[in-house]
């Protein structure tokens, strides 16, 4: 407006001439003010999206393991971990903000699936007497996924100007390690006898899980994934 334009200028005109850029006019320094108004709203959506991503989600978790199997659910909800990640590790090459946003609210999506398909899992394949001590255990590799993003995120690591998008792109990491995992674990058998009716099927599986529980355990820790 033209007061706040006034104002800029009066401020110039008082301003000592060592303090002076000759080349800089009232109207352009207010530039800077705008271009960071302008950064603080690009992070404050890449913030934003991930937990608006995994809301949204989370609400279909169950839903998705009911339709496809747990095991097949997962895979699923990988694939949109592998994305989002992709998309931050390669946003270096592109527009910064548009890929980091997009691919945060993939990986929020991803999240708010898995969140609510682990627990499941793990509960059915769990022996009944581990079954509680069990549960808790996945928000512990919750917590320490965090915690490991928040070690590899610092300065003379991975978050610097050089490689803060090798750290986005970490993600992806965990989410293959599971996928190549979850081809050795069986599907759930209360999946198998409720919602399929395959009581042969649901018997076998009850018998592997014995076998493969500490196997499936490895890969219940979701990326490590809001640094």
């Amino acid at each position: 407006t033209r007061k706040e334009s006034s104002a800029a200028s009066d401020v110039y005109k008082r301003q000592p001439p060592y303090l002076r850029n000759p080349t800089l006019t009232p109207e352009a320094e207010e530039e800077p003010t705008a271009s960071a108004g302008l950064v603080t709203m690009f992070w404050s959506l890449s913030v934003s999206s991930f937990a608006i991503g995994g809301m949204i989600a989370s609400f279909f978790g169950g839903w998705l393991g009911d339709q496809l199997g747990r095991i097949k659910a997962m895979l699923v909800a990988n694939i949109l971990s592998i994305t989002g990640a992709l998309l931050m590790g390669f946003s270096k090459m592109g527009p910064s903000h548009i890929l980091i946003i997009a691919g945060r609210s993939i990986s929020g999506l991803y999240c708010g699936i898995i969140s609510g398909l682990i627990p499941i899992y793990i509960g059915e394949i769990a022996p009944t007497t581990l079954r509680g001590a069990i549960g808790t255990l996945h928000q512990l590799a919750i917590v320490t996924g965090i915690l490991v993003s928040q070690i590899i995120g610092l300065d003379f690591i991975l978050g610097n100007h050089e490689l803060w998008h090798i750290l986005l792109g970490l993600t992806a990491v965990p989410s293959v390690l599971q996928s190549l995992m979850l081809f050795f674990c069986p599907e759930s058998p209360r999946y198998l006898y409720i919602k399929l009716d395959e009581e042969e099927k649901a018997k076998q599986s009850k018998s592997m899980c014995g076998c493969t529980f500490c196997l499936c355990l490895l890969y219940t820790s979701p990326s490590p994934r809001d640094s």
